[in-house]
């Protein structure tokens, strides 16, 4: 269920048998981002013979149920893509950017998360307001005379 690959990157062959894509290219720019371009890797019964003419014979995540299943991460330092399954906790997907190369891991107990569709909230709310870390200045405080203040002139007024 989340085995996942870019779409266009596998392909069927006549002998109806799933094989990786040796045309691949790689996604560009911001095909990336788009959910509808990854597609599950998962044994499809019955393929038809519209499903051997059509390349997109994989189904894409984008309609995964419950939506917000799948969450977005990108790391800028090493150009790397990656998507991560909240059904499932311990899947990762990569995909590198510029070397077009991608996989992905499970490292989780094998248990799906049955509970998720009631761990996200769908209507509106209100921001949280984030607590002040730091609070303004008493108002008795002048900031511009407090910037003149010169912290040596006390210590050589009392010498």
């Amino acid at each position: 269920d989340c085995a996942i690959v870019p779409r266009g990157s596998m392909m069927l062959t006549s002998h109806h048998t799933v094989v990786p894509n040796t045309n691949f290219l790689g996604l560009k720019g911001e095909q990336v981002l788009n959910l509808d371009n990854y597609v599950h890797v998962r044994h499809v019964p019955n393929l038809q013979y519209k499903a051997l003419l059509d390349r997109d014979f994989l189904t894409s995540i984008a309609g995964d149920l419950p939506q917000g299943c799948w969450i977005q991460d990108f790391d800028a330092l090493h150009n790397v893509f990656m998507l991560r399954s909240f059904l499932w906790p311990g899947f990762t997907f990569f995909y590198h950017l510029h070397l077009h190369r991608y996989s992905y891991c499970y490292m989780g107990d094998g248990c799906k998360n049955n509970d998720f569709a009631f761990m996200v909230y769908t209507g509106s709310y209100e921001p949280i307001p984030l607590p002040v870390l730091f609070p303004p200045p008493p108002p008795d405080l002048d900031p511009a005379a407090a910037t003149d203040i010169d912290p040596n002139a006390a210590s050589e007024e009392a010498g």
